[in-house]
């Protein structure tokens, strides 16, 4: 049987995981200047492609330590969720996308394989925010 608090901390967790790996990937292009924007009738999908579109070594770096942060702040839960589910809004907003606007996602399978690509930032951030809890709780509990 399923525990529902544990279900529903899981969840929020990976929301939460999921929520900061859309922001990591949209913010670098709004704050750096010099990167091509792209138009949608639709906002979220502008974002969405301005940020896949101008995928960088800032994305990387926003990727990396907002799992970080997040795997630091809640060490108990999985770093793979944390990893895998940077990315996961953009699967699902290229199939929305795609289904409005159809032709927009010729290359649909491309795509995935990039998104799937693209959770490696936020995996080794998870891991790293893991190996810092440790080190740190380690030296803590050393002191008492």
């Amino acid at each position: 049987m399923i525990n529902k608090d544990n279900f529903y901390k899981s969840f929020m967790f990976f929301l939460l995981s999921a929520i900061m790996g859309w922001i990591s990937v949209i913010i670098p292009p709004l704050i750096v200047s010099g990167m091509k924007h792209y138009e949608s009738p639709i906002l979220i999908f502008s974002l969405n492609r301005t940020g896949i579109e101008n995928f960088s070594i800032i994305t990387v770096c926003f990727l990396i330590i907002s799992e970080m942060l997040i795997c630091f702040l809640c060490p108990q839960k999985s770093i793979v969720i944390a990893g895998l589910s940077t990315m996961s809004f953009f699967p699902i907003f290229t199939i929305i996308e795609g289904s409005i606007f159809p032709g927009t996602h010729n290359l649909l399978p491309f795509e995935l394989l990039f998104y799937l690509i693209a959770t490696l930032p936020g995996m080794i951030g998870a891991v790293l925010g893991n190996f810092l809890y440790k080190k740190f709780s380690a030296k803590n509990n050393g002191l008492h």
